[in-house]
């Protein structure tokens, strides 16, 4: 806990940042749990449910960079946890492939999800309480669509900043095709703010590889300076840096085919 408000009181925002948090206002409240015991708990819960799932049923096979057991995972190094995203039910196997010790010190894990829905199944969900539900004991991080992009990342620096980590799909929704997609500027905008950690992840499906599931699990970094400083001034989609975590992330994706 001391470590968790330490960070916190480490990092001074910037203006704009500032200004971001300030216009951010939750919908839903409820939604987002106020403690983090249930949080915790659902995490854990689903780590011995999917566990033996993605043994029996998706032949999961996991292999795990070296370097990350030499990672000290303490609540005031802020982490984020990327990977390609192939299935709704990623974070649920991200989860279960994490060593379990490993996984308790990563723990409360965030990651956003929309309250609006298209989709007439998900609204049906919503409407009879569902998705409030899964959102609460998961302790997803609610926007609505219409929310500027500074306005749906703030609540994650927040997150990021009071200890805790956050799980984030670069590509920007599910990619079905072979290889990864173009990374969004959301992990960038978000690095800079913090100069978090990242670790990277690579699925690669049963369909895709014909065998097993396999997933990779890299070495954490961070977006080197350089890099950051040779983004264009006029780009505000940070395409350099992105296109850096997103070869951290192919490299492992090209070596889950072999």
């Amino acid at each position: 806990m001391k470590a968790r408000k330490a960070l916190a009181s480490q990092y001074t925002a910037s203006p704009v940042a500032q200004a971001h948090s300030r216009a951010y206002v939750a919908p839903r409240a409820q939604i987002a749990p106020r403690g983090l015991f249930w949080v915790k708990f659902t995490w854990v819960l689903t780590y011995f449910i999917y566990f033996p799932i993605t043994r029996i049923c998706q032949h999961v096979k996991t292999t795990i960079d070296n370097s990350f057991f030499d990672y000290d995972f303490r609540p005031d190094r802020p982490l984020a946890i990327i990977a390609n995203h192939k299935t709704i039910f990623d974070p649920w196997l991200i989860s279960s492939v994490i060593p379990f010790q490993t996984f308790l010190k990563i723990l409360p894990i965030r990651i956003m999800g929309s309250v609006t829905f298209v989709d007439r199944i998900a609204h049906f969900f919503d409407k009879i309480g569902l998705v409030k539900i899964i959102y609460f004991f998961y302790g997803v991080i609610p926007f609505e669509k219409d929310w500027t992009f500074e306005q749906k990342l703030a609540p994650m620096i927040d997150r990021l900043k009071q200890g805790e980590r956050v799980m984030i799909f670069p590509e920007g929704g599910l990619n079905r095709e072979k290889g990864i997609r173009p990374f969004r500027r959301g992990l960038i905008y978000i690095h800079k703010e913090l100069e978090m950690d990242i670790l990277p992840i690579a699925i690669n499906p049963k369909k895709e590889s014909g065998k097993r599931t396999n997933v990779i699990i890299g070495a954490p970094f961070k977006i080197p300076a350089e890099v950051l400083a040779s983004e264009d001034p006029n780009d505000e989609f940070y395409t350099n840096s992105c296109e850096y975590a997103r070869k951290k992330v192919e490299e492992l994706y090209r070596k889950s085919c072999l």
